[in-house]
């Protein structure tokens, strides 16, 4: 790299050698890589504070509620608002085996409105992320389910009419009733939703990095026959599928995970994915060697020219004496083949050992849910009807107090020469003039 001269003529020093030609994944510069990847122990640990935060805070709630007079109303109250046992509430582990449940309807919500798989993927990204800031007690998995995916419907370009969308989830019946229920519930929830989401929609999915993925495994040599990738291609969707019921997504990048699957799925993908990687390194290490060299080249010149001007050894500047790093070695911070295929071990244990929910240990957690949900938000809790009525009279308060001022002022209207000041003994009069007396 040849000096640079300066606006005067005079030479100065390069600061530092050619950068190298690294180009960075566009995942990592996402908000997704940035905002929402986590590692295991931080995933455990918000799920732990948030459920400890949430029954704390759910408990004084339940005190409030139980303290107040019973109600009336067409509503039956909830049944722990007349209860004096303790109330138990969800921990981690329930709100998991609910939320992991609910992901299942999610794949037939989608089945039933003709939706891709694109949709199912980003509607279960959304629960996860909403649920990492949110708890199941505050808000029942099965209506966030539904605006989760009448968000992501829009955020992958397949936006489906509110009311359309309530209709097909009120079934063949169409109850009215229930269509207006339906519209209310993703009403109320979609931009509550979206704040705890961050506003940040856009959702980079294994699904999509399996099919790059699959492009590249043809550009091997040899490469694989179409019987081969045709193998491959069934049992590493199926993977990626699977993948989406536990927190892959959460701690590794979509690349990582999508590799995993194809390792995972038969013997010609784990075959595929070795031969992958093996050409990936080799060919990665060796423009790192000549960019190595062309950057020693840079400090052997730079040395040259300082030393003929007199500089002494330690007078150098740090950039002409620093040593480049190996790519194989710890300190250039770059993954070799050996650690990918560790990482894609703990991927595809992850995968395997997920193991579904009951429905019995489903019907007990609801039920348990039941009875420790955050009254505020039961339209028949005795909170909820304090609320509304205090609201009522208050409007009725105001409405009242604008009819006496409407009224006051409708007297002054009707005689505009009443004075308001009765005791006339203090009204000045002018005094009368001459000509006035004459007149």
């Amino acid at each position: 790299m040849p000096a640079i001269v300066g606006e005067m003529g005079t030479q100065s020093t390069p600061s530092g050698p050619i950068p190298y030609k690294y180009v960075q994944q566009t995942y990592m510069l996402s908000s997704q890589a940035r905002n929402w990847r986590f590692s295991a122990r931080q995933i455990a640990k918000m799920r732990k504070d948030g459920n400890e935060a949430a029954q704390k805070r759910l408990r004084e709630i339940w005190q409030r509620e139980r303290e107040l007079p019973l109600m009336g109303g067409e509503e039956e109250e909830p049944e722990a608002s007349s209860s004096s046992t303790p109330i138990e509430f969800l921990d981690v582990d329930d709100e998991q085996a609910l939320i992991s449940y609910y992901f299942t309807r999610v794949r037939q919500l989608v089945k039933a409105f003709s939706l891709p798989e694109l949709v199912e993927a980003t509607t279960i990204t959304f629960i996860k992320r909403f649920y990492l800031r949110n708890t199941c007690m505050d808000f029942h998995s099965k209506h966030i389910v539904l605006t989760c995916l009448f968000l992501a419907a829009k955020a992958e370009s397949h936006a489906i009419p509110l009311r359309h969308f309530a209709t097909k989830l009120a079934g063949k019946e169409q109850n009215p009733k229930v269509i207006n229920e339906n519209i209310k519930t993703v009403q109320d929830l979609e931009f509550l939703v979206s704040q705890s989401l961050a506003f940040e929609y856009t959702v980079h999915g294994a699904h999509r990095a399996l099919h790059g993925f699959m492009l590249d495994f043809q550009t091997l040599q040899p490469a694989p026959t179409t019987d081969m990738m045709a193998a491959i291609l069934a049992p590493a969707r199926a993977n990626v599928q699977q993948s989406r019921f536990t927190d892959a997504e959460l701690i590794y990048t979509p690349s990582q995970i999508a590799l995993a699957c194809v390792h995972s799925s038969c013997s010609e993908g784990k075959e595929a994915v070795e031969r992958f990687l093996e050409a990936k390194f080799k060919r990665t290490k060796e423009n790192w060697q000549k960019e190595i060299e062309q950057r020693q080249k840079w400090r052997a010149t730079e040395r040259q020219k300082l030393e003929k001007r007199g500089v002494k050894e330690d007078a150098l500047p740090q950039a002409v004496k620093d040593v480049e790093v190996p790519l194989d070695s710890e300190e250039s911070g770059r993954m070799d083949s050996k650690q990918t295929l560790a990482v894609l071990a703990e991927i595809e244990e992850m995968i395997s050992s997920h193991v579904a929910q009951t429905n019995e240990k489903v019907k007990e957690v609801d039920k348990k849910l039941k009875m420790c949900s955050n009254p505020e938000r039961m339209s028949n809790s005795r909170l909820t009807r304090k609320h509304e009525e205090d609201k009522k009279n208050a409007i009725l308060g105001k409405r009242d107090a604008s009819r006496t001022k409407v009224s006051g002022d409708d007297a002054k209207l009707a005689n505009p020469f009443v004075d308001e000041d009765d005791d006339d003994d203090e009204i000045e009069r002018a005094p009368t003039t001459k000509r006035q007396r004459v007149a």
